[in-house]
């Protein structure tokens, strides 16, 4: 297994611009991918495409790494080589397209909850990554791998009181019987009280013992289980624990734990919040960052359940037209509709409403819910104040969808909101037009700037210049809210306005300055168009570029 950092399984509040530069090319990747499974699930047939997304994915592996998504890249590459096993093949095993398919899910979800979070949590990834490994004959990748440097020359221990017990014959029945109960899907709950039973009879058993200190951390580790993350990874673990109790009754004087075994039940223990959890870390000099099980039980349901941007956008748009439709048939034809009419748009706006409480925009789900219980006639909407109240909510409907969809979008992709009081559909509206219009203006002024120096014209500046570079300096600020890119078209505007002023001629040096500045920001207005972040560093750039700007004395 290849050197991992402990960052790979840590919460880490990070700059996630790197992963949203390259997500759109890995999202394409992966929607061929799906499109492959489905083929090779519906028809038994092997796609051409699926060696085009094998080679896709290790490329993707080695950006990942590059940007230090290194377990996640891993899954990549693993899921590539998977791909190759199932083109060399001539039977179609369901467990390879199965977990292909698992495995290309994981990494959407995780692609996207680290977007939007903000947070690196691989560990959401370890138990794809198990799989890939166990269906490739690799060598499985332990939770508590991540530790083994900080475990190095060292015997890590916790100390905690226990009751003296005398040991019982059935411990090992009694922890075998636990483990069964919680390993089964219809029950999975923690007996907690047994498990801390077992491990008190285990430490009695083991005084004086080589294998004390393990079975100590066993111990602090069990008597916190009902507030574990009970990975399947984790799951293992305790398996092996069944077999290491199996082993150390039988030979008590003897029995030492395997350096896995230690590294496993440490990790365990230095995910729990207790103060031996914390004397630990401190121990072993491991980062306070280190992600407890607390936080992954606090991120796994959005984790495994959280819709991806793509999904959001499709439900969203369509639901927008529909509510854009009925609220304007309303507002058009209230007075005049039919009670045949009626019931058809009682039965859309109750379907509206329907979808708004699976997306949890709870606030207009239950205003337009109480309208609907109110309008049981058409002779009810027929009334002004009762149809005026229903479109009200339908438009504040899709304020809320856009805040929704805003709320499902990574923060350094949101455009800022300088004025609360502008609704989101309307501050999208004015986005939209400044920046097609912002657009244009750069194509007219490069053209301008390149003909004027092309054609070597001795004609004074076109007074234009400045009046655009003015007007994208405003544009540049609210589209970018951005002051470098600002004072650099601020600065472009004051020197062709000297220039015009004192009948000098652009150089060719100028223009490529002014050029310069102008692509900064047409390479972000391409970035906000493919969902991508801008980039500040850029207009930096164009700001130094806009300072060489000078008139000669």
């Amino acid at each position: 297994m290849g050197h991992q950092n402990m960052s790979d399984y840590a919460s880490i509040h990070f700059n996630p611009t790197p992963l949203l530069v390259v997500k759109p090319e890995i999202e394409n990747l992966i929607k061929q991918a799906e499109s492959c499974i489905n083929v090779l699930i519906d028809s038994q047939n092997t796609p051409i495409e699926l060696e085009d997304v094998s080679v896709g994915l290790k490329q993707t592996a080695n950006i990942l790494k590059v940007i230090d998504q290194a377990i996640l890249g891993k899954i990549s590459l693993y899921s590539a080589e998977l791909i190759d096993h199932i083109i060399s093949s001539s039977d179609h095993d369901i467990r390879y397209t199965a977990t292909l398919s698992s495995s290309i899910l994981a990494m959407k979800r995780y692609i996207e909850f680290t977007s939007l979070q903000e947070t690196r949590i691989a560990y959401f990834l370890l138990d794809s990554l198990n799989t890939l490994e166990a269906l490739l004959n690799k060598p499985i990748t332990q939770e508590g791998d991540i530790i083994r440097a900080y475990l190095a020359h060292k015997s890590p221990t916790v100390s905690i009181e226990f009751d003296d017990v005398t040991p019982s014959k059935y411990v090992h029945q009694l922890y075998k019987a636990n483990l069964s109960f919680l390993l089964d899907p219809t029950q999975k709950r923690v007996n907690q009280p047994a498990f801390s039973a077992v491990t008190t009879h285990l430490l009695n058993v083991a005084k004086d013992k080589p294998s004390y200190s393990y079975w100590m951390l066993v111990h602090h580790a069990l008597g916190q289980l009902e507030h574990s993350f009970l990975s399947r990874s984790r799951l293992r673990t305790l398996i092996q624990i069944e077999q290491n109790i199996k082993q150390f009754l039988a030979d008590p004087e003897h029995y030492e734990a395997t350096a896995t075994d230690v590294e496993n039940i440490v990790y365990i223990s230095i995910s729990q919040t207790d103060e031996h959890a914390t004397r630990l870390k401190d121990e072993l000099g491991i980062e306070k960052e280190h992600i407890s099980d607390d936080v992954l039980n606090q991120y796994a349901h959005q984790f495994y359940t959280m819709p991806d941007q793509s999904t959001i956008t499709t439900i969203s748009n369509i639901l927008k037209q529909e509510i854009t439709h009925t609220y304007q048939e309303i507002e058009m034809n209230y007075q005049t509709l039919t009670q045949e009419r009626f019931q058809e748009i009682h039965r859309q706006i109750s379907a509206i409403r329907n979808v708004l409480y699976i997306l949890n925009v709870k606030e207009s789900a239950d205003d337009i819910s109480e309208s609907l219980l109110q309008l049981t006639s058409a002779e009810d909407i027929h009334d002004e104040n009762n149809a005026t109240r229903l479109i009200n909510q339908l438009v504040q409907a899709l304020n809320n969808l856009k805040i929704y969809v805003r709320s499902h979008t990574a923060k350094i992709l949101q455009r800022v909101i300088k004025n609360p009081k502008i609704g989101l559909d309307e501050l999208d509206q004015a986005y939209d037009i400044l920046a097609q219009e912002t657009q244009a203006s750069i194509e007219f002024n490069v053209d301008q700037l390149v003909g004027h120096i092309e054609n070597d014209s001795d004609n004074a500046l076109p007074e234009h210049f400045t009046a655009s570079f003015s007007e994208l300096s405003g544009a540049s600020l609210f589209l970018f809210d951005n002051n470098a890119i600002h004072q650099a078209f601020i600065n472009c505007a004051k020197y062709t306005e000297e220039l015009r002023s004192k009948e000098l001629k652009l150089s060719l040096d100028d223009v490529k300055n002014i050029l310069n500045v102008c692509a900064s920001v047409e390479n972000n207005l391409n970035a906000i168009t493919n969902k991508q972040p801008i980039m500040p560093k850029m207009f930096d750039t164009a700001l130094t570029y806009s300072q060489q700007l000078k008139v000669s004395a």
